[in-house]
C-alpha cells in the first residue's frame, strides 16, 4: 500500500480520471445548478456510482511515492498528502482533468478561476492523487495508457509546506477551504 507520506520535492504530481464530476453531480441530483439535460443525468449518475481507478492500483504501488483517494476535494485530499510529506504541492488548476459534462459547465461560469476552485475542492470524486519521482513517471503514464486509465500530470512537489493553487494566469489562488472538513 502506498501511504500519504514519501512524496519528495521534485516530484510529479498527478490525478487519475477526472476531477468535479463528483461535486456537480451531487448539485445535479439536488437540482443546485442548472445543466443540460444529458449533463444533469451523466453527473447524477457520477455522483451515484463513481468508478474509482481500481485497474491502476498495482501501478501506484509499484511507482507512486505517495498517494491517496480524492473523497474530500482536490485541494484539500493533496493537502494531506503535503502534511504527511512535509512537502509543498502545486497545483495547476488548468491542468486538471474534466470530464466533457464539467468542461461544458466551466465554459459557462462567469469566473474560470473561481469555478477551476469548485471542481478542484468539490470532492466524491473517488478518484486517486499521487506523488511520483520523475525517473517512475514513464512507466506508471505506460501503465495508465495500457489498462486504459486516464493520468494526468497536475502539479508538483516542491520544498515547503501546503498546497498552492495556480490559476489559469499563472498567479497563486487563495484558497479559503480546500474540501470537506470532517472537524
Amino acid at each position: 500500500m502506498v501511504r500519504r507520506a514519501g512524496a519528495a520535492p521534485g516530484d510529479v504530481v498527478a490525478v487519475t480520471g477526472v476531477i468535479g464530476d463528483g461535486g456537480l453531480g451531487l448539485a445535479a441530483a439536488r437540482g443546485d445548478d442548472v445543466f443540460p439535460d444529458i449533463d444533469r443525468a451523466v453527473l447524477a449518475e457520477t455522483f451515484r456510482r463513481p468508478q474509482p481507478p481500481g485497474f491502476l492500483a498495482g501501478a501506484i504501488g509499484a511507482h507512486a511515492s505517495a498517494a491517496l483517494d480524492v473523497s474530500d476535494g482536490l485541494i484539500a485530499d493533496l493537502g494531506h498528502l503535503a502534511r504527511a510529506s512535509g512537502v509543498a504541492v502545486w497545483l495547476d488548476l488548468e491542468a486538471l482533468p474534466l470530464s466533457p459534462a464539467a468542461a461544458r459547465w466551466l465554459a459557462g461560469q462567469p469566473d474560470r478561476t473561481a469555478g477551476l476552485m469548485r471542481l478542484a475542492t468539490a470532492g466524491d470524486d473517488y478518484q486517486t492523487a499521487m506523488a511520483v519521482s520523475p525517473a517512475r513517471w514513464p512507466a506508471l503514464a505506460a501503465a495508465a495508457e495500457a489498462a486504459g486509465v486516464r493520468l494526468t500530470v497536475i502539479g508538483r512537489c516542491a520544498d515547503g509546506t501546503g498546497v498552492e493553487a495556480i490559476g489559469p494566469d499563472g498567479a497563486p489562488v487563495a484558497i479559503d477551504v480546500g474540501g470537506w472538513r470532517h472537524f
